[in-house]
């Protein structure tokens, strides 16, 4: 092992990883990091989830991670999970958690199907309000808090906002259509809707559907929604990628990848929820992240940013965090030889060296191998 300029050279397996800093927490993902430098931990069945599909996630402000499952709810203090479902939970009704959101009380609000509808935990009791929910059918989708603290609640028959105490039916002030997917909130205070049959605009106390310059409707089934600091709406779409600024419609098909989440983190950058796993969407382009744990039918999906900057992910595999780490690790991806790296080392003209068991020799600059000697060497 040699110490180079840039911290302590290890050759792990088949990777090589450079430790590059501090140790302590950190605040929020690097943007600059490749996405297999992040850490990750995935928790499922077998560290106590009460079933592998994570359908939301939210943090309550005395720091506990809350998971909506296919199974119910779980409370994660960071160890283990506690469970609360149908059998233990009587307001629940039911099994399926499909949305959660806090309000600014630090109140919990838990959308179910089919159950109870929705659910409400407060100092320390969970109370069922589907009665009065005021939809057609007893199960909401979405959960949302504008930044005047009001609540709204989307299903597959309407939606509903909850001011002051009480609830109002609101799908009928006219322009809506479709099963409630998704809400966002401008700069300005505007509310968009990502829905069944596209994107709709909330203002003056109406629904508008969202047009182009061109004046065609934006009708992309709209499954979620992201506002960046620019005001540049982003639509996750089973067509991949849209975005949508100054009128204008754009496309990214992903390859094909459906599109299923999105989120913005606190660096302003884009993460992706897709068919195809976790991605990320940076300076025009779109990176996915290999390896992370999926299902037989992939679904990746919600992602939500907690207090600390650790990126929580949901799939039909499990609850994934990822997190700043202290390694930057070289694989494949970046053009390693397979196999053990043996031994590393840092010539004195800067350049970095490193050997594999099977006798191929790597040269790195900036990040990448540029030049590999030996056996078999591509």
């Amino acid at each position: 092992m040699a110490r180079g300029a840039n911290g302590y050279w290890l050759g792990v397996g088949a990777v090589l990883c450079g430790l590059l800093g501090d140790l302590g927490a950190a605040w929020a993902l690097d943007p600059a990091k490749r996405l297999e430098d992040y850490v990750r931990r995935t928790w499922s069945v077998e560290q106590g989830l009460p079933q592998a599909q994570v359908r939301a996630i939210a943090q309550t402000p005395d720091g506990y991670l809350w998971v909506g499952t296919d199974g119910g709810l779980a409370r994660f203090d960071g160890v283990k999970f506690t469970v609360f479902d149908a059998d233990n939970t009587e307001a629940l009704g039911g099994y399926t958690i499909y949305a959660l959101t806090v309000d600014d009380e630090g109140a919990l609000w838990i959308g179910t199907r089919l159950g109870s509808g929705l659910v409400r935990f407060k100092d320390g009791r969970f109370d069922s309000l589907g009665d009065q929910l005021k939809l057609s059918l007893p199960t909401v989708t979405v959960a949302f808090k504008d930044s005047g603290g009001r609540l709204w609640f989307g299903g597959w028959a309407g939606l509903t906002r909850h001011a002051g105490g009480g609830f109002e039916t609101i799908t009928n002030k006219g322009g809506i259509n479709g099963s409630i997917l998704a809400i966002e909130e401008d700069a300005k205070g505007e509310l968009w809707f990502g829905t069944s049959a596209g994107l709709f605009r909330f203002a003056d106390g109406r629904f508008t559907p969202t047009t182009t310059t061109s004046g065609g409707a934006v009708t992309e089934r709209t499954n979620a929604l992201a506002i960046d600091r620019a005001g540049v709406i982003w639509l996750g779409t089973p067509r991949g990628l849209f975005r949508f600024a100054d009128g204008k419609l754009e496309r990214f098909e992903l390859d094909g990848a459906r599109v299923f989440d999105l989120a913005i983190d606190r660096q302003g950058i884009l993460w992706l929820g897709t068919s195809a796993g976790l991605g990320r969407w940076r300076d025009g382009r779109f990176e996915l992240l290999a390896g992370l744990p999926l299902g037989a039918s992939a679904r990746m999906g919600p992602i939500f940013e907690d207090r600390e900057g650790s990126l929580w992910i949901g799939s039909n595999a499990g609850l994934t965090r990822l997190a700043d780490g202290p390694f930057a690790t070289y694989s494949q991806s970046v053009g390693m030889p397979a196999g053990a790296t043996t031994a590393v080392h840092e010539a004195n003209d800067g350049k970095l060296w490193a050997a594999t068991r099977q006798g191929v020799i790597a040269r790195l600059e900036q990040d990448r191998v540029v030049e590999t000697i030996g056996p078999d060497a591509r």
